[in-house]
């Protein structure tokens, strides 16, 4: 396989139908149609089919099921105030994982930390203006841009600040 480090990432790409991000996929794609790992509409050969074992697996290894699985089932089984229920379904947060490890690079072990501070933080104040599961991963503001807030919190726990933050409880003395 005589490809360059650029060329090898606009052939995964192409595998996992995205666009490339760091590189200039024009040259780069003219040097694989010269290679012959794609033809000229850009369709991979059968090159690149016998070599697909060379490749790395092109599932997104970052949203396997168990860890989504253990992800929602932090949040409660129930209907948040806002009327919408805490839990998403999980092809939804499928897809906001797909985006959130796209732009950010925490572990699952943070994120489920992070996620489980969060809902505990909301369960004091019976969940009043607590984010269900997909907005806290990914929500998209009026402009098109989007945040998220366990990115925040990812940083926070990393940083050390959620830790610091006291439990508090308290009892209704009547």
């Amino acid at each position: 396989m005589n490809l360059s480090p650029n060329e090898f990432y606009v052939l995964q790409c192409l595998i996992k139908q995205e666009r490339p991000k760091i590189v200039n996929p024009h040259l780069e794609l003219r040097k694989l149609q010269s290679k012959d790992y794609i033809d000229k509409d850009f369709i991979i050969t059968d090159k690149v089919n016998k070599l697909k074992h060379l490749l790395p697996k092109i599932e997104d290894k970052d949203t396997t099921v168990d860890n989504i699985d253990a992800y929602i089932n932090i949040f409660p089984k129930l209907k948040l105030p806002s009327g919408k229920y805490a839990r998403s379904h999980k092809t939804n947060i499928k897809a906001c994982f797909q985006w959130f490890f796209k732009n950010y690079s925490y572990s699952w072990n943070t994120i489920l930390k992070a996620t489980s501070f969060y809902v505990q933080d909301f369960e004091s104040k019976n969940y009043l203006y607590m984010m269900t599961s997909q907005y806290f991963i990914c929500k998209t503001k009026i402009d098109r841009t989007k945040e998220s807030e366990l990115a925040n919190y990812c940083e926070m726990y990393e940083d050390g600040t959620l830790a610091q933050q006291p439990t508090h409880f308290s009892d209704k003395v009547v």
